[in-house]
C-alpha cells in the first residue's frame, strides 16, 4: 500500500513539473471547459476546432482582413469577443457577417493564450510613440535582443517579432513592423506586453442553414 502511495506521489509531482516547463509561443487552452461553455452546448473535433452556438450582438471591423465579432450565450448571461479572418473563413465576409447581427449562429473557433506587445524601447525610448505615462504598471516586461524586424510590414497581416532574454526565455508577437522597429533590429530593447486570450473563428453560419 505504502509502495503504491509513493509511485502514485511521484507520478503527480512529476506531471506538474513537466508542465512547468512548458512554454511555446501560443499554449492553446481548452476555452470550451473554461468561461464559454461550462461544459455545455459545446464539441471539440480532432483538429482542436471547438463548436460553439450563440447571438451574434455586433460586428465591428478592424482593418481587412479582420473583423471583431461578438457573440452572446443568452443561457448562460454573458457574451465573449471573437476575431475572424475573412481570407481564412469560406464564405465570410463583412457584409455577410454583419447580416448576422441579432441572429443565432453555429461556428467553430480556436482559443489561444498570446503575447500582446503593448510598447518596445531601446534605451529608454519608445520605438512605439507612447509617452511614459502609458506605461501601465501591470504589464509585463522582458528585455533582450530584437530579432523579426529587419523590414517593415506592408501587407495586411501583421509579422512576427521576438524578444530574446539572456536568460534564454524567448517570446513571440505578431506586429506591424514599423521603421524604428527595423533600426533596432538585432539590438537589446524592453518590451512591455501582456498575455491575452485569443478566439479565432474557423467557420460560421447561421443555425438555420444547412
Amino acid at each position: 500500500m505504502v509502495f503504491r502511495f509513493l509511485i502514485l506521489s511521484f507520478f503527480v509531482v512529476f506531471t506538474f513539473s513537466c508542465s512547468g516547463k512548458q512554454k511555446n509561443r501560443n499554449q492553446v487552452i481548452n476555452f470550451a471547459a473554461d468561461s464559454i461553455s461550462g461544459k455545455k452546448n459545446t464539441g471539440l473535433s480532432k483538429d482542436g476546432e471547438i463548436t460553439e452556438r450563440g447571438l451574434v450582438k455586433d460586428v465591428e471591423d478592424s482593418g481587412y482582413p479582420f473583423a471583431t465579432v461578438t457573440i452572446e450565450f443568452p443561457e448562460r448571461k454573458f457574451s465573449e469577443y471573437f476575431t475572424i479572418n475573412m481570407e481564412e473563413v469560406e464564405n465570410a465576409s463583412l457584409d455577410v457577417i454583419r447580416n448576422y447581427v441579432g441572429k443565432y449562429v453555429v461556428f467553430n473557433y480556436t482559443s489561444t493564450l498570446s503575447y500582446a506587445l503593448l510598447d518596445l524601447q531601446k534605451d529608454g525610448k519608445s520605438l512605439l510613440g507612447m509617452d511614459s505615462n502609458d506605461i501601465d504598471p501591470s504589464w509585463k516586461i522582458i528585455e533582450g535582443e530584437l530579432d523579426g524586424a529587419s523590414e517593415e510590414t506592408v501587407g495586411d497581416l501583421p509579422g512576427e517579432v521576438s524578444i530574446r532574454a539572456n536568460d534564454g526565455e524567448n517570446l513571440y508577437f505578431e506586429f506591424y513592423v514599423t521603421s524604428e522597429m527595423v533600426s533596432a533590429n538585432g539590438k537589446r530593447v524592453k518590451g512591455y506586453y501582456d498575455v491575452r486570450t485569443k478566439n479565432d473563428i474557423k467557420s460560421i453560419k447561421l443555425m438555420d442553414e444547412k
